[in-house]
């Protein structure tokens, strides 16, 4: 294990379909990073029984590193009944204003929650030497306890992407044969217009107010796609970084695997491979009606333009 003074914390919010398990694989793979994946997760895969399995290959209850993490913070990761069922119940939309309440009393499950985030980032530091921990949780209340931890400085990255794109990107379930707990389901065109607009919109106006000065940043998905090296830098001079070593051979072309990496949940996306040549994607818009389309563009206007959307 290493000591490492001081390390931080980058936390992922946005809406799914949005590029962010790419985004974090790649930045788990710069000397220095580690990318954790989704851990609002951890409570609900790594328990007796489980066939999910971490980004090493390993089950997530057999993985030598998540066995590291807990003989650190033992408590975290075994974290409490109510505060895990906290955790799961978060994602429910209605539940926001209630945690954000919660956040403020510095108490109670939500507390409990918060202060395992912050202690799971400091030991995956420690045993890994990381001056960067990567958190793609995204969900807004997930991000609220990451912002409200104690242990390690925090920053926010939003990731936007063009509203359309996204609804039509989750009409369709996505699957990988033979691992049925790595699908992501499909949604409605409206719960999905929904998603974009709260999972965009909350990160933006409220979320942001709770990291120190400087240490929120947007950007969208559509300019990372179109020079993944460049925005990669951008994100790790960011940072902190000074001359990085990005895991990219080419403009477009990555590596992602020069570090071993234990992530887990998030787009199935994520088990095509070691070297990725990342290409803009046409949205598949044909998978949403005109009429769709239409009153999509309707309700999300004022939001979609506030990022360069129309």
């Amino acid at each position: 294990m290493v000591t490492v003074a001081q390390p931080k914390a980058l936390v992922l919010a946005g809406p799914g379909r949005s590029g962010s398990t790419l985004l974090s694989s790649i930045l788990g793979q710069i000397d220095g990073w580690v990318n954790l994946g989704e851990l609002m997760y951890l409570w609900r895969e790594r328990t007796p029984g489980s066939t999910r399995r971490c980004g090493c290959g390993q089950l997530l209850t057999e993985c030598e590193f998540w066995a590291a993490v807990e003989s650190i913070a033992p408590e975290a990761v075994n974290l409490d009944e109510e505060a895990s069922d906290l955790v799961m119940s978060s994602r429910a939309s209605r539940r926001w204003p209630q945690l954000a309440a919660a956040a403020r009393r510095e108490s109670g499950p939500f507390a409990r929650w918060s202060t395992a985030v912050g202690q799971i980032y400091a030991a995956a530091a420690e045993i890994t030497g990381a001056r960067v921990v990567v958190d793609s949780s995204k969900i807004p209340n997930a991000v609220l306890a990451s912002t409200h931890q104690q242990e390690v400085e925090t920053s926010l990255l939003q990731l936007v992407r063009d509203p359309l794109a996204v609804v039509a990107s989750w009409r369709v379930a996505k699957q990988v044969e033979g691992r049925p707990d790595e699908g992501l389901f499909a949604m409605r065109p409206s719960r999905a217009t929904y998603h974009w607009l709260s999972q965009s919109i909350v990160p933006d106006v409220l979320l942001s107010r709770s990291v120190g000065p400087g240490r929120y940043r947007r950007i969208r998905y559509e300019d990372f796609v179109g020079d993944p090296a460049r925005t990669t830098l951008e994100i790790a001079t960011w940072m902190g970084e000074v001359s990085p070593r990005l895991p990219f051979v080419s403009a477009t072309e990555v590596d992602l695997g020069v570090h071993v990496s234990h992530s887990f949940a998030g787009n199935p996306d994520r088990t095509l491979g070691m070297h990725r040549d990342i290409a803009p994607v046409t949205p598949k818009l044909d998978r949403l009606t005109g009429t769709e389309q239409r009153v999509i563009r309707t309700i999300v206007a004022p939001a979609a333009r506030r990022y360069g959307y129309r």
